[in-house]
């Protein structure tokens, strides 16, 4: 089931689950209708699921940071290759000046 068993098929469990549990009408009726062992394995399903997101959530954090990382690295070897273009411009002008 769901709360056993191998990590990676909980994951895939957990992810066919989430729209039909997150979209369903739950309802009191639905608890009085239900023994107190189904209630409460829906209950551990719920927190299973938001662990999910959650760990969902932070690698989604973690994968922005590190690409604004990247970025920020990017913008200072572009800069500094745009320095260093504006600077070998210059000295092709003053060679073209010696050449004439």
């Amino acid at each position: 089931g769901i709360l056993s068993g191998n990590p990676s098929d909980r994951l895939v469990e957990l992810q066919s689950l989430l729209d039909p549990v997150t979209f369903c009408q739950f309802s009191p009726a639905d608890v009085r209708n239900n023994s107190v062992d189904s209630v409460s394995k829906l209950v551990q399903f719920m927190q299973l699921l938001l662990e999910y997101l959650l760990n969902c959530q932070e690698n989604q954090f973690r994968t922005i940071r590190e690409l604004n990382q990247k970025l920020a690295k990017s913008k200072i070897h572009t800069d500094k290759l745009k320095r260093e273009n504006i600077a070998t411009k210059e000295d092709v002008k003053i060679y073209q000046r010696q050449l004439s």
